[in-house]
């Protein structure tokens, strides 16, 4: 029942910005949406608990998704990489944002704690009409419990100037 439901806050958004393409307002959707809290991996959950009035009023987005990778056992420290998170302002005024990695959590749904997603940046500004990209280094070689190996998931959380950006990592 989730296609309906996204399809008319696709709508909404399209009314409220009628100049945006689908991939914008697919961004602003998945940016906006709120987490819950609930102990499931962002597999299952993706970004978050839809929220249609954050969708149409969302001044910086991001992808809908960051890929992780997918990674061989044995990890060696080849493995380690570090993939891009863009962060795009749509608004007039420039904007810091704290990003943070939240809900990571392995293949058996339980949380790591160990540094397998990490962002390089504590703050970042986002000028008014531009994108930033954020490195987040992938290290398969943390230390995991025997479960937790497979499906690693989690979100980048970026707030600040009254902006939430939520990025699902898989």
């Amino acid at each position: 029942m989730a296609t309906p439901h996204v399809a008319g806050a696709a709508a909404i958004v399209r009314q409220a910005h009628p100049d945006w393409t689908a991939q914008q307002i697919k961004a602003a959707l998945v940016s906006s949406a709120r987490t819950t809290g609930k102990v499931a991996g962002a597999d299952q959950t993706g970004a978050g608990v839809l929220d249609v009035a954050a969708a149409v009023d969302q001044q910086v987005v991001s992808a809908p998704a960051v890929q992780a990778g997918s990674y061989a056992w044995p990890q060696d420290a080849s493995d380690r990489t570090t993939v891009e998170v863009p962060f795009t302002n749509t608004g007039g005024s420039d904007l810091t944002l704290r990003p943070t990695v939240s809900g990571v959590r392995g293949n058996d749904g339980s949380r790591i704690t160990s540094g397998v997603l990490k962002l390089k940046e504590r703050t970042v500004t986002v000028p008014a009409g531009a994108t930033v990209k954020v490195p987040l280094q992938v290290d398969p070689t943390a230390r995991l419990k025997d479960a937790q190996y497979g499906a690693v998931t989690g979100r980048i959380l970026a707030t600040g100037g009254g902006a939430h950006v939520s990025v699902p990592v898989t």
